[in-house]
């Protein structure tokens, strides 16, 4: 006896077992993916990560190459007011104009114009102009007279320690300077003599050959040449 099957019953098996085959394709197919999606997760959170360690010690690397050639800078600029202080034309020019002033009758601004000579003899102006982050260069004696200076924030004449508003940094600074013996650094402030402008100076005592402080010597630094130099001066040579 021959059994005779339907011949839709052949067409629903084939139907069933592509139907089945097609599931098992795209479950095989997700099953793959997920090891390439986490791969390529991981290898997007390294790449992230590395990239900020990068980054932090490009970072970090910068910012130590900006504070040694700061200080490098500072280091320069100390020397050079150092050296000035202790040059003989420059102790002279402090020690004739104290002893001249103090025999004259007149007031300090007085005998300043009467003493041109006195002031061209001064290798400070010709120093200064030498270098562009300096925009003021002071001599003061002992009390605190201005007797040289570069530009008019304080006139020849001026007393910083007594004429300048209460809490100013520099004058302090300076006083501190010269009863130390030591070059300081006076911090960043705003100058009432120059419309709120922020200033900075460098102050070193001058001595003379007896070893006795007649006063000092004091340079204002151009902040706007001093910012450009601590911008790009990581990549320059120091001088």
């Amino acid at each position: 006896m021959s059994l005779n099957m339907p011949a839709n019953s052949f067409v629903s098996g084939s139907k069933h077992r592509g139907s089945l085959n097609r599931s098992l394709t795209r479950w095989f197919l997700l099953l793959s993916l997920i090891p390439l999606l986490l791969f390529s997760f991981v290898s997007y959170f390294k790449t992230q990560m590395s990239l900020k360690i990068f980054s932090h010690e490009q970072l970090k690397q910068s910012s130590s190459l900006t504070k040694l050639y700061i200080n490098n800078w500072f280091d320069y600029r100390f020397l050079d007011v150092a050296n000035q202080s202790k040059i003989a034309g420059n102790v002279q020019f402090i020690e004739s104009m104290i002893k001249g002033w103090q025999q004259s009758d007149l007031s300090l601004q007085a005998y300043a114009r009467t003493q041109p000579s006195a002031l061209d003899k001064t290798q400070l102006a010709s120093w200064a102009k030498q270098y562009d982050y300096v925009s003021d260069l002071l001599l003061i004696d002992q009390l605190g007279h201005v007797l040289f200076n570069l530009n008019e924030q304080y006139p020849i004449g001026t007393n910083i320690l007594n004429d300048s508003i209460a809490g100013a940094i520099f004058p302090t600074t300076f006083s501190r300077s010269l009863s130390s013996g030591d070059i300081l650094y006076s911090p960043l402030e705003k100058s009432p003599q120059l419309a709120g402008e922020v200033v900075s100076y460098i102050t070193a005592p001058v001595i003379n050959t007896q070893g006795e402080t007649i006063g000092g010597l004091a340079i204002r630094i151009e902040l706007k040449k001093y910012l450009a130099y601590s911008i790009m001066g990581s990549s320059k040579t120091v001088h």
